[in-house]
């Protein structure tokens, strides 16, 4: 089972949230997890990738937290690891105007550093593994 906990601790730390303003997208984190604990292959080890995997799923609530169009205050930063992203000040958009694409790019990048766990996604009219044996 993914440690959502853990999620919601990374969440904290990349979106810079303060607890109470976090409590409230709690549930972003809670679907991430949810997501992802459906795409994962079976037999993957969840256990010795966990934190890639909770990694993952962070950055994908602060992904979804911003596509929401928060009116909550996030900061003009975030940091992921060693990386820190700032907003570029643009009139208008802000932090989820500014770094909303940016983000997307780490979203898709903290998934491919997964894919070897998750399944490969199913295309309608594609032949289903357990055709091909």
């Amino acid at each position: 089972m993914i440690d959502r906990d853990r999620i919601y601790n990374l969440f904290l730390l990349f979106s810079n949230l303060d607890d109470e303003s976090a409590k409230a997208l709690r549930c972003l984190c809670d679907n991430a997890a949810a997501a992802l604990s459906g795409r994962l292959r079976p037999g993957a080890d969840i256990a010795a990738n966990m934190d890639r995997i909770c990694a993952a799923a962070a950055v994908m609530a602060c992904c979804d937290a911003l596509s929401l169009g928060s009116a909550l205050a996030w900061s003009d930063e975030v940091r992921v690891g060693d990386i820190t992203l700032r907003s570029s000040g643009s009139s208008g958009g802000g932090f989820a105007g500014g770094l909303r694409q940016t983000l997307e790019e780490l979203r898709e990048n903290f998934l491919l550093d997964i894919s070897d766990l998750l399944q490969a996604p199913f295309v309608f009219g594609q032949i289903s593994p357990g055709e091909l044996s």
